[in-house]
């Protein structure tokens, strides 16, 4: 068990029977933002940069690759299984053809969110914008995304930890040593996140491909499977940031204590992350209504901004909540123990 020390003032705020509750936190969370507007525009800018900045893109070098893959596949395939194996081909040369790779630079689950990472606009209201520079080495290609992620993953902490500090009860002030420990800590933790979930998807790929030679059913099976087991196990992981930049803690201990409160005292934490997505990927199909091209996108991209950072603003309410309430009934389990 990961022990927290928290101050008289804090934990005498709420009592023992109080549970976190999802409105309150989500509505602190906006009311953070709204009184700490400027936390915004690391988002905002990223946006503008991948609407109206140079678009680098991999056209040119992934086409021939993936025409030439996609080719043997069909080889070995039959008339129905090709078919299908075109139309991926299509989606996939139609994605490479809008792709920037600059849009590595907005980083999951700590990192800046991002409207145009996801659009890929090709179009912009400025005559001769986006300027868009084709890459046409792999070298290249590989070392610019390291470094958008890498760059991403630091920009992401730092955006992180300005919406933490705003939204404790005291706030703090900016620390170079914290900011720079943090950011080592988002990219150990997002490292450790990618390892974990490869060590879930390829296993997985291997047994489904077995038990689809058996059967087609049971490798769907196999599949839906570990897409619960993986689902159960990311609700705690996406939690443990909060506890990176909260509590200065480090990923292993973060980590810890956050399946600690999720899977024992927070069970709905789950339901968090469901109006979560549901709040912003709904609110996104209104911020895209403008056209690429309009001004008016600059509304969406406010918009997006906003709500992107009063949900993550609102996990960090619903997480320190959550920890209070998890220490002090660990606290009152223990007096009654002594008793």
């Amino acid at each position: 068990m990961v022990k927290l020390k928290f101050g008289m003032n804090e934990t005498n705020e709420i009592p023992y029977d109080e549970r976190p509750r999802l409105i309150p936190s989500i509505s602190a969370g906006f009311n953070a933002v709204a009184s700490h507007i400027y936390l915004i525009l690391p988002p905002l800018a990223l946006d503008l940069l991948l609407w109206l900045g140079p678009h680098l893109q991999l056209n040119n070098l992934v086409r021939p690759n993936v025409e030439q893959a996609f080719t043997m596949m069909t080889r070995f395939v039959s008339a129905e299984q090709a078919a299908v194996l075109q139309q991926s081909q299509g989606i996939l040369l139609e994605f490479f053809e809008r792709f920037n790779l600059l849009s590595a630079l907005s980083t999951l689950p700590v990192g800046m969110p991002s409207l145009m990472a996801v659009l890929s606009p090709a179009e912009s209201p400025v005559a001769g914008l986006p300027p868009v520079a084709e890459i046409g080495s792999s070298g290249i290609a590989i070392a610019l995304l390291a470094g958008c992620i890498l760059v991403g993953l630091i920009l992401g902490s730092l955006y992180f930890g300005a919406i933490s500090r705003a939204t404790a009860k005291e706030p703090g002030k900016f620390n170079t040593p914290e900011a720079v420990n943090q950011a080592g800590q988002a990219i150990f933790y997002t490292f450790t996140l990618f390892v974990l979930i490869m060590m879930l998807i390829l296993p997985t790929m291997i047994i489904s491909s077995l038990f689809t030679l058996i059967s087609p059913f049971l490798g769907q099976m196999a599949i839906v499977g570990a897409g619960l087991l993986l689902v159960w196990m990311m609700v705690p992981l996406l939690f443990a940031p909060f506890g990176i930049y909260a509590y200065r803690q480090n990923t292993v201990n973060a980590i810890m204590t956050t399946t600690q409160l999720v899977r024992k005292f927070l069970p709905g934490a789950g339901w968090f992350i469901i109006v979560a997505v549901l709040l912003g990927f709904g609110l996104d199909l209104l911020w895209t209504q403008p056209a690429a091209n309009s001004w008016l996108m600059l509304v969406g991209l406010a918009g997006h901004a906003f709500i992107y950072t009063a949900i993550i603003a609102a996990g960090f309410s619903y997480y320190r909540s959550g920890i209070v309430w998890m220490e002090r009934n660990l606290r009152k389990a223990a007096l009654q123990q002594t008793a």
